[in-house]
């Protein structure tokens, strides 16, 4: 039977390469983004179906979960990839954006989630695979509430992966390094609020991110394809390169 997948962020980067790797691959894709108007990718790919969704509109999630499950059923896998990042010291963060930030990243992620699990759990299968980040694994400073809510989507992820495994769900986590997306552009937005105090900081991040080891999103798509379909109870898929560097940290913490 063909599988089918539902995938959040699919408008660029490792969303997008993600839903052509599984559309290539034979499965029914669920592509949702905010404004799925504006890509036309997946016009000519009969197996990729897009849909309009916001992350942060439970509403609409249950609309278009509702939607889907009753003309397809439950699909076989989701993956949350919807996020971006909140560039600026804490101090400069406003409530509102801390807000946002937790809003997209966590609490949408959660929300697709809920709206998945009990379809799975009634068929007693199902593989929800969540987007965090090597600053899930490693803080960054100048990026702490995007590190806080992948922080919070490892923890996530472990303990409710535990709560759904004796139904049959399995809960995984992908931890691409900055890859070669347009993260830092249409995916990061700055804080409003300036200190001079922090320019350096800021200008250092800008500087250095592009050094992180993360893969393209090709690699990154791979890493979800092998981890929705290797049959495995693994949890983590990383980089080698993001793996050693979480290591590393660990091992400077104990």
């Amino acid at each position: 039977m063909v599988k089918s997948i539902f995938i959040t962020g699919t408008s660029s980067g490792i969303g997008r390469e993600t839903a052509k790797l599984f559309a290539s691959k034979g499965w029914t894709v669920f592509a949702t983004m905010r404004h799925p108007e504006q890509v036309h990718d997946y016009d000519a790919m009969g197996n990729v179906i897009t849909y309009p969704l916001d992350v942060t509109d439970n509403d609409q999630i249950q609309k278009v979960v509702g939607n889907i499950t009753d003309k397809y059923g439950t699909v076989d896998v989701v993956v949350n990839n919807a996020g971006y990042g909140l560039l600026g010291p804490f101090e400069t963060n406003t409530r509102d954006e801390i807000k946002q930030q937790f809003d997209v990243n966590l609490f949408g992620m959660m929300d697709v989630t809920r709206a998945w699990v009990p379809g799975m759990r009634k068929k007693h299968a199902g593989i929800i695979i969540n987007l965090s980040s090597l600053a899930g694994l490693v803080p960054f400073s100048v990026l702490s509430m995007y590190t806080v809510t992948k922080f919070a989507v490892e923890t996530f992820t472990e303990t409710v992966g535990e709560e759904v495994a004796p139904f049959g769900v399995k809960m995984k986590v992908v931890e691409p390094g900055p890859t070669n997306t347009n993260f830092n552009g249409r995916s990061m937005k700055e804080g409003s609020i300036h200190i001079k105090d922090y320019n350096q900081m800021i200008t250092d991040y800008k500087k250095n991110s592009g050094s992180f080891a993360g893969g393209t999103p090709d690699t990154i798509a791979n890493l979800i394809y092998e981890a929705a379909t290797d049959g495995k109870d693994q949890l983590h898929y990383s980089t080698p390169e993001v793996k050693q560097m979480g290591m590393d940290y660990r091992r400077k913490e104990i």
